[in-house]
Protein backbone atom coordinates (compact mmCIF):
# COMPACT_ATOMS: atom_id res chain seq x y z
CA UNK A 1 0.00 0.00 0.00
CA UNK A 2 2.68 2.79 0.99
CA UNK A 3 5.07 1.32 -1.89
CA UNK A 4 2.34 1.58 -4.56
CA UNK A 5 3.77 3.01 -7.75
CA UNK A 6 0.08 4.60 -7.80
CA UNK A 7 1.29 7.68 -5.49
CA UNK A 8 4.12 8.92 -7.81
CA UNK A 9 1.73 8.35 -10.65
CA UNK A 10 -0.93 10.37 -9.22
CA UNK A 11 1.68 13.19 -8.06
CA UNK A 12 0.88 15.25 -11.34
CA UNK A 13 -2.74 15.86 -10.56
CA UNK A 14 -2.09 16.55 -6.77
CA UNK A 15 0.59 19.28 -7.89
CA UNK A 16 -1.89 20.73 -10.99
CA UNK A 17 -5.04 20.71 -8.84
CA UNK A 18 -3.04 22.92 -6.35
CA UNK A 19 -1.66 25.06 -9.21
CA UNK A 20 -5.19 25.54 -10.97
CA UNK A 21 -6.62 26.81 -7.26
CA UNK A 22 -3.45 29.26 -7.58
CA UNK A 23 -3.86 30.37 -10.80
CA UNK A 24 -7.46 30.77 -10.22
CA UNK A 25 -6.51 33.83 -7.20
CA UNK A 26 -7.11 31.26 -4.46
CA UNK A 27 -4.28 32.97 -2.02
CA UNK A 28 -3.95 31.03 0.94
CA UNK A 29 -3.45 27.34 0.81
CA UNK A 30 -4.22 23.90 3.03
CA UNK A 31 -3.10 20.73 2.43
CA UNK A 32 -2.42 17.41 3.91
CA UNK A 33 0.52 15.94 4.23
CA UNK A 34 2.15 13.03 6.20
CA UNK A 35 4.07 11.88 9.07
CA UNK A 36 5.28 9.23 6.07
CA UNK A 37 7.13 12.47 4.79
CA UNK A 38 9.29 12.29 7.76
CA UNK A 39 10.19 8.70 7.53
CA UNK A 40 11.39 6.58 10.08
CA UNK A 41 12.66 8.19 12.70
CA UNK A 42 12.95 7.93 16.60
CA UNK A 43 12.59 10.73 18.86
CA UNK A 44 10.51 14.08 19.08
CA UNK A 45 9.56 15.58 15.67
CA UNK A 46 8.75 18.77 15.00
CA UNK A 47 8.38 20.90 11.50
CA UNK A 48 12.25 21.75 11.63
CA UNK A 49 12.94 17.80 11.27
CA UNK A 50 14.53 16.47 8.16
CA UNK A 51 12.53 14.60 6.02
CA UNK A 52 13.58 11.36 4.73
CA UNK A 53 10.83 9.26 3.36
CA UNK A 54 11.65 6.01 3.27
CA UNK A 55 8.20 4.78 1.22
CA UNK A 56 6.86 5.95 -2.04
CA UNK A 57 4.03 7.49 -0.71
CA UNK A 58 6.09 9.35 1.63
CA UNK A 59 8.37 10.09 -1.60
CA UNK A 60 5.16 11.46 -3.34
CA UNK A 61 3.81 13.22 -0.04
CA UNK A 62 7.25 15.08 0.30
CA UNK A 63 7.91 16.01 -3.52
CA UNK A 64 4.34 17.53 -3.14
CA UNK A 65 5.18 19.90 -0.57
CA UNK A 66 8.31 20.64 -2.08
CA UNK A 67 6.48 21.78 -5.21
CA UNK A 68 4.01 23.16 -3.49
CA UNK A 69 6.12 25.66 -1.40
CA UNK A 70 7.54 26.35 -4.91
CA UNK A 71 4.60 26.91 -6.37
CA UNK A 72 3.25 29.47 -3.42
CA UNK A 73 6.11 31.46 -3.54
CA UNK A 74 6.13 31.84 -7.38
CA UNK A 75 2.39 33.14 -7.43
CA UNK A 76 2.79 34.83 -3.95
CA UNK A 77 0.28 32.56 -1.94
CA UNK A 78 0.87 31.38 1.43
CA UNK A 79 0.83 27.63 1.79
CA UNK A 80 -0.21 25.86 5.16
CA UNK A 81 1.32 22.02 5.35
CA UNK A 82 -0.62 20.38 7.99
CA UNK A 83 1.04 17.48 8.84
CA UNK A 84 -0.60 14.34 10.91
CA UNK A 85 1.06 11.89 12.98
CA UNK A 86 0.25 8.79 14.72
CA UNK A 87 -0.36 8.69 18.51
CA UNK A 88 2.12 6.74 20.48
CA UNK A 89 1.59 5.81 24.02
CA UNK A 90 -0.06 3.26 26.04
CA UNK A 91 -2.32 2.00 23.23
CA UNK A 92 -4.64 0.25 25.60
CA UNK A 93 -5.28 3.25 27.55
CA UNK A 94 -4.91 6.11 24.91
CA UNK A 95 -7.23 7.50 22.77
CA UNK A 96 -6.20 6.95 19.12
CA UNK A 97 -8.02 4.59 16.24
CA UNK A 98 -5.51 1.92 17.20
CA UNK A 99 -6.41 2.40 20.99
CA UNK A 100 -10.29 2.16 20.02
CA UNK A 101 -9.68 -1.17 17.57
CA UNK A 102 -7.73 -2.36 20.06
CA UNK A 103 -10.15 -2.19 22.82
CA UNK A 104 -12.84 -2.87 20.29
CA UNK A 105 -11.53 -6.16 19.59
CA UNK A 106 -10.82 -6.69 23.22
CA UNK A 107 -14.28 -6.73 23.91
CA UNK A 108 -14.91 -9.09 20.89
CA UNK A 109 -16.83 -6.73 18.87
CA UNK A 110 -17.44 -7.78 15.06
CA UNK A 111 -17.81 -4.58 13.71
CA UNK A 112 -15.75 -1.10 13.79
CA UNK A 113 -17.68 2.02 12.99
CA UNK A 114 -15.16 3.68 10.51
CA UNK A 115 -16.34 7.15 10.12
CA UNK A 116 -13.80 7.74 8.21
CA UNK A 117 -14.61 6.22 5.29
CA UNK A 118 -17.55 8.82 5.02
CA UNK A 119 -15.22 11.67 5.54
CA UNK A 120 -12.96 10.37 2.72
CA UNK A 121 -15.94 10.01 0.27
CA UNK A 122 -16.85 13.66 1.34
CA UNK A 123 -13.68 14.65 0.59
CA UNK A 124 -12.77 13.15 -2.33
CA UNK A 125 -16.22 14.78 -3.87
CA UNK A 126 -15.37 17.87 -2.61
CA UNK A 127 -12.07 18.10 -4.37
CA UNK A 128 -13.66 16.90 -7.57
CA UNK A 129 -16.40 20.00 -7.37
CA UNK A 130 -13.68 22.55 -6.40
CA UNK A 131 -11.43 21.02 -9.42
CA UNK A 132 -14.44 20.44 -11.71
CA UNK A 133 -15.21 24.71 -10.65
CA UNK A 134 -11.63 25.58 -11.22
CA UNK A 135 -11.61 24.28 -14.65
CA UNK A 136 -15.01 25.45 -15.33
CA UNK A 137 -14.03 29.05 -14.20
CA UNK A 138 -10.90 28.97 -16.48
CA UNK A 139 -12.29 27.59 -19.45
CA UNK A 140 -15.41 29.78 -19.45
CA UNK A 141 -15.83 32.22 -22.59
CA UNK A 142 -17.35 34.53 -19.82
CA UNK A 143 -13.92 35.13 -17.81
Amino acid sequence: MHNSPAHLEDLPKHFAFLKTMVESGVSRIAVMGSMHEIGFYEGSINENTACHPATLYGIAKNALREASEWLAAQNKATLQWLRGYYIVGDDAHGSSIFSKLLAAAQEGKKTFPFIFYFIHIFIQSFYLYIVRTCYLTSHSRYT
